[in-house]
C-alpha cells in the first residue's frame, strides 16, 4: 500500500506454554479443557469481542494448539495469526511471542512497525472484552498494567512475623493483560538478564518508564491450583458471563 499511512494495529501475545505442575496432568495448563473448550479459548474469544485487538499470537505447543484451534469460533480463528512454541520460563515464552509479532510487522507494509502489544496469561481465562479494550487504549499512550485494589488489609511479613501494615489505598494486585509498544516491550525483555520475571510491568519499570495502572476485573483470577480450576468449572457450568458464549 504505497502513499498511505501504516495502520496502527493491536497485537495480543497469549501465553499458554506453562506446564501447570500444581494442576497435575500431562496436558499443558493453557490447553486444559474447561467447559468443553481449551483454557486459552476464553481469553482469545474475549479479545476478539473487544473490538480493539486486531491480531493474536498464541505461545503454546503448536501441534496441540492448532488442533484445538480448529474447533474455535470463526472470530477467534480469524484473530489468531500464528502459534509459536514457548520457552522454559514465562519470560522466554513472552520473548518468543514478541519475536513472532516483530516478524509479522516487519513483513507487512500496511501496518505500523511499532504496534501496541498486550501480553496476557491464558491461565486468566475470564478477562472480559472491555478489559482488553481498556488496556489497548491505555497502551496507545504508554505502558500499562491491569490491577485490582486489595480487598483485604495488607500485612508485610518477614520470618513469619508481621513487620508492618501497609496502606491498602497504595497497594494494587497486578493482573494481565499488561502491555506497551512493541519496541519498548522488546527492550524490557532484553534487559535485566537472568531475571525470571513473572510480570511484564516489572521489566518495564526496570527501564525507568512510568507504567499506568488500569482497573482490572474481579473475574480475572488466575488458575494455579486444582481448587482454582474447580471454581472456574463451576462458574462456566453456571453460565459464566454473557460474552462466554460459543460465538466468542
Amino acid at each position: 500500500m504505497s502513499g498511505g499511512t501504516a495502520r496502527d494495529s493491536v497485537w495480543l501475545v497469549l501465553v499458554a506454554a506453562g506446564r501447570g505442575e500444581r494442576l497435575g496432568g500431562e496436558v499443558p495448563k493453557g490447553l486444559r479443557e474447561l467447559g468443553g473448550r481449551p483454557l486459552f479459548a476464553y481469553a482469545l474469544g474475549a479479545a476478539a469481542r473487544s473490538g480493539a485487538v486486531t491480531h493474536a499470537v498464541l505461545v503454546a505447543e503448536p501441534e496441540l494448539a492448532w488442533t484445538a484451534a480448529r474447533a474455535l469460533p470463526e472470530t477467534s480463528r480469524e484473530l489468531l495469526r500464528t502459534v509459536v512454541r514457548g520457552g522454559a520460563l514465562r519470560r522466554d515464552s513472552v520473548c518468543e511471542g514478541l519475536h513472532a509479532v516483530r516478524a509479522a510487522v516487519s513483513a507487512s507494509r500496511s501496518e505500523s512497525s511499532d504496534p501496541v502489544v498486550l501480553v496476557h496469561d491464558a491461565a486468566r481465562p475470564f478477562a472480559p472484552p472491555e478489559l482488553f479494550a481498556r488496556l489497548a487504549e491505555a497502551c496507545a499512550r504508554g505502558p500499562a498494567v491491569a490491577v485490582r485494589t486489595a480487598p483485604d488489609t495488607v500485612k508485610e511479613v518477614e520470618g513469619g512475623v508481621v513487620t508492618r501494615t501497609l496502606d491498602r489505598a497504595r497497594v494494587a494486585l497486578a493482573q494481565t493483560p499488561q502491555g506497551a509498544r512493541l519496541s519498548l516491550l522488546e527492550r524490557a525483555h532484553e534487559g535485566l538478564p537472568g531475571t525470571d520475571a513473572t510480570d511484564d510491568a516489572l521489566l518495564l519499570e526496570g527501564l525507568g518508564v512510568a507504567v499506568a495502572a488500569v482497573p482490572g476485573a474481579e473475574t480475572n483470577f488466575k488458575i494455579t491450583s486444582p481448587e482454582d480450576l474447580r471454581l472456574a468449572e463451576a462458574w462456566v457450568r453456571s453460565g459464566g458471563a454473557p460474552w462466554m458464549t460459543d460465538g466468542a
